[in-house]
């Protein structure tokens, strides 16, 4: 499979499930296998026209076509050679159900799903639609700790450990104690996985957001970036405990992590092809930092200078460009910063530093 179509799979992946989202490798592994197996191999697929069908069933159950979708689902059950297919319309139907309001029916369905066969996605959406269902919180809340525990590694448990931490911590509310017995029940057992980041990431972002926490929220991020450094929430993490350290005025922790951050600058995120996308934010915010806080221009003109070199079309460049002609006119480096003035004007014609830079550059130039 070449680049363009990883890329163009990863970017509709991220739309639909999230950048954290297990579904985006999922996606890809499963196409690349997919377009690999050889034409005749012994594996079962249903027929190109079940699949036409299951399509049309699919957008009659959208449009509310709740009978017709249901007899083409069950004409699709009856011809499905495949036991994943099976599966798909079995969660359909139980869907249908719950549309129509037999709850019960539509709960047995999902239960078998979850419950039976393999340990699959189709089985980790069953349990989370079925915990919709349920109107006691604490039997929706053992459900979805039954989801995380028994499909870790599925998007759907990603779900279920931000609806586990939303009904602790939401509207401006929070109980600290219940949400910190849920992160150390919990985030143990799935350190090694995306789920346990997930979720203690989410806990802390309540912490802080709900529960009025600063140094819980500061604990269980640090958590993340310590013990998790290349973990997939890492970096969202370090920017957390940047963005804190910067409101507390602690110029050295905020720089420490910021540089974290900056230096993950093309760090592989899932095929070795995607930056972080706090990099580019950390390296201009530590030129800013040593400009305006710390009176460090040195610092600051090679920081704008490095974020300048790994991103040119960043939508800000002008901005660090403008930035550091201030850093070098304070740091008295005069022909420095009339050449800096003219790369502005060359390189960024349409900045809004423009007229700033030419009345600057005539200043400089007049006797």
């Amino acid at each position: 499979m070449d680049a363009p179509t990883i890329t163009i799979l990863n970017t509709y992946a991220t739309t639909l499930f999230g950048r954290r989202s297990l579904v985006v490798p999922a996606i890809l592994a499963a196409v690349a296998f997919t377009a690999t197996v050889a034409p005749g191999c012994s594996t079962a697929r249903s027929s190109p026209d079940w699949d036409r069908r299951a399509v049309d069933a699919s957008m009659l159950q959208d449009d509310g076509e709740i009978d017709r979708a249901e007899e083409s689902y069950r004409r699709l059950l009856e011809t499905a050679v495949d036991a994943e297919d099976r599966r798909w319309v079995r969660l359909k139907l139980a869907q249908l159900a719950a549309a129509r309001g037999h709850r019960n029916r539509a709960l047995e369905r999902y239960r078998r799903l979850w419950s039976e066969g393999p340990r699959d996605a189709t089985g980790a959406r069953a349990l989370w639609e079925a915990a919709q269902l349920v109107e006691k919180p604490a039997r929706r809340d053992e459900m979805e700790k039954r989801l995380v525990r028994t499909f870790p590694e599925t998007s759907w448990s990603e779900r279920a450990a931000e609806s586990l931490v939303n009904r602790r911590c939401r509207r401006g509310t929070c109980d600290l104690e219940a949400l910190g017995v849920l992160v150390e029940s919990m985030e143990e057992a799935f350190l090694e996985l995306p789920v346990g980041d997930n979720l203690v990431f989410r806990a802390a972002v309540a912490a802080q957001t709900h529960g009025g926490s600063p140094e819980l929220a500061r604990r269980w991020f640090d958590r993340i970036a310590e013990k998790r450094p290349d973990s997939s929430m890492a970096d969202d993490a370090e920017r957390q405990l940047a963005e804190m350290a910067l409101g507390r005025q602690d110029w050295d922790t905020a720089l420490d992590y910021l540089t974290r951050l900056s230096d993950r600058h093309q760090r592989s995120r899932n095929f070795g092809i995607l930056s972080s996308p706090h990099a580019s934010w950390a390296q201009f915010k530590t030129g800013w930092i040593r400009m305006v806080y710390l009176d460090d221009y040195r610092g600051a003109i090679e920081s704008f200078d490095v974020f300048l070199k790994r991103h040119p079309k960043h939508p800000r460049a002008d901005d660090a460009a403008w930035h550091r002609t201030q850093a070098l006119r304070l740091a008295g480096r005069r022909d420095a910063y009339r050449r800096a003035l003219k790369g502005l004007l060359d390189d960024y014609p349409q900045s809004r530093y423009i007229s700033k830079a030419r009345t600057e550059l005539k200043g400089i130039e007049t006797p």
